[in-house]
């Protein structure tokens, strides 16, 4: 339910809470028992506020747990002890109150007083006198600001020495051409109209119709395709690939590369490895074995000169490095 209940604002004087408030009064002692209690001294009392406010908390907890046909499932005697106050229930008049059992309380008529509906009347009804209250208001101030009436007398109604001009009348607009709405739309953007009905037709056929939403656009992009001839042609070609938009064909990748083929690379290597072979004296290895095969020219040119790396050296070499070595022996005997 809503977070808001109605309450009336003439409750806390209602006959009905003075003579509850009268009776639990006398069982508190809240005053003596020879004071009257009427609604001129009603607001003062703290009976009066007592009975409001468990009459309010009462009506909040139905507004949340009230079945559909005003009852609760509480008994007077827990209603008493929830609300703290001994006896309660037994002071509620049968118009708010009824007993059913000693587990169930009807709440008579509670939601045609607090229902959602009845809420609602009471927020319109407030929003209604609201509203009238305004106008009222604004209705009085412009009575106040109204002006008095001319006063000058017939024969003394003043002559302008020259009447106004009025301004020259703006020109006329052009008529502006009527375009065509909806699915026609489509043949004022300048295409051929021939080509496009064919179009039309073939998705028709193939029941995958254009929508109207998209014609104005295909129909410009038709005719950014040239003259009604070049139009025509370029609808037969779209429609004999089985085109189901209108775009430009695809054209197939070329097969081509810029680079030698395959076996231009492997001729390539093979030569090149073959003056590798021919040259692999001039590496210091003039012995070194021929490319295996499938192996590339660099791999077969850094093979050669790891081997002459770690070859032994030449017989010229080896003879001089042998001639300082006795010389070194002979001059150190």
């Amino acid at each position: 339910m809503s977070g808001w209940i109605k309450v009336e604002k003439d409750l806390e004087t209602d006959p009905r809470v003075l003579r509850m408030a009268r009776a639990l009064a006398r069982q508190f002692g809240f005053f003596p028992t020879d004071v009257l209690l009427d609604a001129c001294n009603a607001v003062a009392l703290p009976a009066v506020t007592l009975v409001v406010g468990a009459l309010t908390r009462l009506w909040i907890y139905g507004d949340s747990h009230a079945r559909a046909d005003d009852t609760l499932d509480l008994g007077p005697a827990e209603i008493d002890e929830w609300l703290g106050i001994p006896g309660f229930c037994a002071l509620m008049p049968p118009d708010w109150l009824r007993v059913i059992d000693e587990n169930t309380v009807e709440l008579p008529g509670f939601h045609d007083h607090n229902g959602v509906e009845a809420r609602k009347k009471a927020l319109g009804a407030k929003r209604v006198q609201a509203h009238r209250e305004r106008k009222k208001r604004e209705s009085v101030s412009t009575r106040n600001a109204d002006a008095l009436p001319d006063q000058t007398r017939p024969d003394q109604t003043k002559i302008p020495p020259h009447p106004p001009t009025l301004p020259p009348a703006p020109p006329a607009r052009p008529a502006q051409p009527q375009t065509r709405g909806g699915e026609d739309a489509w043949r004022d953007v300048g295409a051929d109209a021939t080509a496009y009905e064919r179009w039309l037709e073939w998705r028709q056929s193939v029941h995958d119709p254009v929508p109207a939403v998209r014609r104005i656009a295909e129909a410009k992009f038709l005719a950014a395709k040239g003259s009604p001839e070049q139009q025509r042609a370029f609808v037969e070609e779209i429609i004999r690939l089985g085109f189901k938009t209108m775009h430009d064909p695809i054209k197939p990748r070329s097969t081509e590369r810029a680079g030698p083929t395959k076996e231009q690379r492997e001729e390539s290597e093979r030569k090149e490895l073959e003056q590798l072979y021919a040259d692999r004296a001039t590496f210091g290895v003039p012995g070194f074995r021929k490319p295996h095969p499938g192996e590339s020219p660099d791999v077969y040119r850094t093979a050669m000169k790891l081997a002459a790396r770690n070859a032994p050296p030449a017989p010229a070499v080896a003879a001089l490095v042998g001639g300082l070595a006795r010389k070194v022996r002979g001059d150190a005997a």
